[in-house]
Formats: C-alpha cells, sequence, structure tokens
C-alpha cells in the first residue's frame, strides 16, 4: 500500500509541473503532498492567488520554492520578507524581483548570508548597499562593491 501512495504522488507531482490549466493547479496547492505544492509554486501558469496561498503554506519548503520562482510577483516576495523560515529568507534576499524596500528592510538581518545575498541583488536601493560597504564580514562588503561597481558602468541606454 505504501508503494501505490508514492507512486500517486509522484505522478501528482508530474501533473503539477505539465499542468497548463489554472483551476486544476489551484486544486493540486490544496494538495496534501509538500512535492505536489512545491511543483505547482514552480509552474509557470500557476496565478497570483494561487501563488500568494502558497507563500503561506504550512512547510517552509513550499514558501522557499515560492520565493526561488522566476515567476513569483514582486508583491508576493515583499509579504515573504519577514518569514520566520531562514531558507525562505534567504531565498528572498536572492531574487531578483524582490522589491528594493523589502531588500532594505532585510539588510540588518542578524546572517550574513542574508545580507550576502542583498549584497549581490541587482535591485536593492544604492543607499543599502553604501551601508553594505560597511558591514563586518568581507564576502558581503565585496559584493556590495561590485553591486556598485556594475550600476557605474551602465550606459544610459541601459539604464532606460
Amino acid at each position: 500500500m505504501v508503494g501505490y501512495d508514492e507512486c500517486s504522488d509522484c505522478a501528482r507531482v508530474e501533473i503539477a509541473k505539465t499542468l497548463i490549466i489554472a483551476s486544476e493547479l489551484d486544486k493540486l496547492a490544496l494538495d496534501s503532498c509538500s512535492d505536489v505544492r512545491i511543483a505547482v509554486a514552480f509552474n509557470p501558469y500557476t496565478d497570483f492567488n494561487t501563488r500568494l496561498i502558497l507563500a503561506h503554506d504550512r512547510d517552509s519548503r513550499v514558501r522557499c520554492a515560492v520565493a526561488n520562482c522566476e515567476y513569483t510577483d514582486a508583491y508576493i516576495l515583499a509579504g515573504m520578507v519577514g518569514d520566520p523560515s531562514f531558507n525562505v529568507c534567504i531565498s528572498t534576499a536572492y531574487n531578483q524581483k524582490t522589491p528594493p524596500g523589502a531588500l532594505h528592510y532585510l539588510y540588518e538581518d542578524d546572517c550574513w548570508y542574508i545580507r550576502y545575498g542583498i549584497a549581490n541583488n541587482n535591485n536593492a536601493f544604492s543607499e543599502t548597499l553604501f551601508y553594505l560597504l560597511e558591514d563586518d564580514v568581507e564576502e558581503v562588503r565585496e559584493s556590495a562593491m561590485h553591486t556598485l561597481e556594475k550600476r557605474m558602468r551602465k550606459t544610459p541606454e541601459e539604464i532606460q
């Protein structure tokens, strides 16, 4: 009986990865198997409301998948900044779509991995990066400097 359930979960995961009908993805987002919900989070056809529900999932792996997904809206990422899970905060800091204000909120975090993610994020405010230039950790300072240097080298056409 256990093997049957595992195969059933695997089948639902494959369905969640390839499904393009939003209403069916909504149903799979409520599945009891966290692997299915993770597959729904990474599916490009998952709509905003379903991603928002998954961003508040009880399993931190699902929330982390939402924060890592390139299709997640900036509004959802901004709400995930204060997540109690360490991995979700790191994923939010590294996601290039996270709003600059949310990144600024995180820059004083005790964890240097999070500050390092912000220092590498091209979406961070310049002021945030300037604060990170005075960080205790050398890697964070170097990354903030590198990100600021990349901004300085941009041509006016690239900025627009």
